[in-house]
């Protein structure tokens, strides 16, 4: 269906229709909505950074690093924006942060194991304390931007048993366009 909406698009824009300067346009204004979203996400107590894809360092350690909230603008399969965030990112922000935070947050949460023994208490990634939470936040940011974005559609998953994916999109009519 996105590649659908892809290629009626690229119709449009070969018929006339359509300019691909108004196809920028909507990466534009995502790329000015991102920003709104770095800036609640900040004052909630995350490290978001802006990227163009989804980075995952095994360098670094994730939740530590600056690389705890990835915002993506991205036009493929369709123009969105991707908020990708870690469990040990939230459970971080939940027990107050602090030099502490993995100590409160094991007490809290169990230990996080990540090998491929995974237990009911052992992968906060499963979590359904910090699952919700993460839905909550998508929800959350969706309020922040509806009054200059109010055809905004928002949406939860989860990515190779690792980040959380809260992705937001403009609306779409029945023959695919988008809804502004």
């Amino acid at each position: 269906m996105a590649k659908l909406n892809e290629q009626f698009r690229r119709m449009q824009v070969l018929a006339g229709i359509i300019t691909e300067g108004q196809l920028n346009e909507d990466i534009l204004e995502l790329k000015q909505m991102s920003k709104q979203l770095y800036s609640f996400l900040k004052s909630k107590g995350f490290q978001p950074e802006l990227k163009s894809k989804i980075e995952t360092e095994k360098s670094k350690k994730i939740g530590e690093g600056d690389q705890a909230v990835q915002i993506i603008v991205t036009d493929q399969p369709d123009e969105r924006v991707l908020v990708a965030i870690t469990a040990e990112s939230i459970a971080k922000v939940m027990v107050g942060g602090g030099n502490d935070w993995s100590e409160k947050a094991t007490q809290k949460f169990g230990q996080n194991i990540t090998s491929n023994a995974i237990t009911a208490k052992g992968n906060w990634f499963r979590n359904p304390e910090i699952m919700k939470y993460a839905d909550n936040l998508g929800n959350e940011l969706l309020k922040q931007i509806f009054d200059k974005y109010p055809n905004m559609i928002y949406s939860f998953s989860q990515q190779d048993g690792f980040w959380y994916i809260l992705t937001f999109k403009f609306k779409e009519t029945a023959k695919g366009g988008t809804v502004k």
